[in-house]
């Protein structure tokens, strides 16, 4: 069964499960498909798809705020001090560097306590050293780390916890 099929059946349990008379009456519709070639697309389709199938999972952003600057500048017409807007800055985030795109935990009937996982989303781009630190750090508590590159991968790795 492709990702889309798994995606779609998921979404209509979870709409069936939550929703039991519209979907008796027949209100259910096809979810919309993220766009699985971008990073915030993929994991959206994969925190969805966790969601939706009675596990947990979240996206964690770790890129800091951003921050209007601004620059003082006297106005001698008006004889004030004005701010005057001068782009952005970045306030650092507080999370820990290099931190998974997605953390969540996968409900396995054969095991008594749920399994946790740490998903890092790749597109195009390759680990950076603070993440591969990471990994290292999260797979030694016991935990599964894994780095996914499309939809395939994800439902590949869903499976195998699944069959642990």
């Amino acid at each position: 069964m492709n990702w889309k099929k798994r995606y779609q059946e998921a979404h209509e349990e979870h709409f069936k499960r939550t929703t039991p008379s519209a979907y008796r009456d027949g209100f259910y519709c096809e979810p919309k498909y993220p766009k699985v070639s971008t990073a915030n697309g993929l994991t959206a389709l994969i925190v969805n798809y966790l969601l939706w199938s009675k596990h947990h999972g979240e996206r964690t952003n770790n890129m800091g705020v951003p921050t209007k600057k601004t620059k003082p500048k006297f106005n001698i017409f008006s004889g004030e001090l004005e701010h005057l807007p001068n782009g952005v800055e970045w306030r650092k985030g507080t999370g820990h560097k290099g931190t998974s795109d997605v953390k969540g935990h996968i409900v396995n009937p054969r095991h008594k306590f749920p399994i946790p996982i740490y998903i890092e989303v790749k597109i195009k781009d390759r680990q950076s050293e603070d993440q591969k630190e990471y990994e290292a750090q999260v797979t030694k508590t016991g935990a599964l780390y894994a780095i996914i590159h499309n939809p395939d991968e994800f439902f590949s790795f869903y499976d195998y916890v699944m069959g642990l």
